[in-house]
């Protein structure tokens, strides 16, 4: 079996339990379950935090050039999310 590759019984389990909740976010180094959804505005909020405590930051902290510009780009990605979900909650609104 090629390396990487899933055996048989790993695509039947992700195929049986593609509709539960529980997600797996894959880490560098580990897998980590997420039991609860986080909602939008939960997720800006810890991206507009996150942003914050890196501007912060004093040089020795480190250069952090790079991951504030990918957190630029979830949160741009974030907001169009919130702003789609409402556009959607507006539509489904007036069809009542």
């Amino acid at each position: 079996m090629a390396e990487g590759a899933l055996t048989d019984d790993e695509i039947i389990d992700a195929v049986l339990n593609a509709d539960k909740e529980e997600e797996i976010v894959i880490d560098e180094n580990e897998f980590t379950p997420i039991l609860e959804k986080v909602s939008l505005k939960e997720a800006e909020k810890a991206i507009d935090n996150i942003t914050r405590f890196l501007y912060e930051q004093e040089p020795e902290f480190g250069e952090v050039n790079e991951e504030l510009r990918i957190l630029k780009g979830l949160h741009k990605r974030v907001k169009l999310l919130i702003v789609k979900n409402l556009k959607q909650l507006n539509l489904n609104f007036h069809n009542e």
